[in-house]
């Protein structure tokens, strides 16, 4: 998992893309959850997915300090 995430950093780097930082972090939270199965990654992507697709219109007036405050409490 570490081996592909620094791949994928070193690609997106070259491109001109974002840091990818998902799968850890995602690992993480299902693991302090007490996730089980695999289910809950799927689970935690739909949600994602459903966040982005309906809240986005409200997540966009929040500053990029406010944004980095949330990602580094959660």
């Amino acid at each position: 998992e570490l081996f592909a995430q620094g791949a994928a950093n070193i690609s997106s780097g070259l491109v001109g893309s974002f840091p990818v930082a998902g799968s850890v972090s995602r690992t993480a939270l299902n693991m302090n959850a007490g996730a089980k199965t695999r289910m809950s990654s799927m689970f935690l992507g739909i949600i994602s997915i459903l966040v982005m697709l309906f809240f986005t219109p409200y997540l966009y007036h929040l500053t990029y300090a406010s944004l980095a405050a949330i990602i580094m409490v959660a």
